[in-house]
């Protein structure tokens, strides 16, 4: 396992420095360490005075038939919020918008699939995740 050490190897004229490299992708023991750390650091902040504010994703774990449209509502239970954005993989438009809310319409809904809702509170990211279900074919 590579642990960023440096060596000196004594040759027979002179010693060189030799950095050593990993040989594959590092531990999955790295991997868990380093979500850990940005889930903890970026996606569960606090507010001010310890308060902690949320994303609610709206409606919540809809279930759709297959290749409807679906408008989905992500609301910051903050003061002053920031950018409210949509994160997902289906194509989507901005429906409307207001103060701390935004609403999204996703089009061609054919698989089931998470969603992602995110925006700013006090410098800080929050998230929110929904789950699509879809029925029919």
């Amino acid at each position: 396992m590579f642990d960023g050490a440096q060596r000196f190897i004594k040759g027979t004229s002179s010693s060189r420095l030799v950095t050593m490299m990993p040989s594959g992708p590092p531990p999955r023991v790295y991997w868990t360490s380093l979500i850990f750390l940005l889930l903890a650091c970026c996606l569960l902040p606090t507010g001010a005075q310890g308060q902690t504010y949320q994303v609610r994703v709206e409606p919540k774990d809809p279930v759709v038939p297959f290749g409807e449209p679906l408008v989905v509502n992500c609301t910051l239970d903050c003061p002053g919020p920031g950018l409210i954005s949509l994160e997902t993989a289906l194509s989507k438009e901005p429906h409307s918008r207001g103060l701390g809310w935004a609403a999204f319409r996703l089009t061609n809904v054919t698989g089931d699939m998470e969603i992602l809702c995110s925006g700013i509170c006090n410098k800080s990211q929050v998230v929110g995740f929904s789950n699509i279900t879809v029925f029919g074919e």
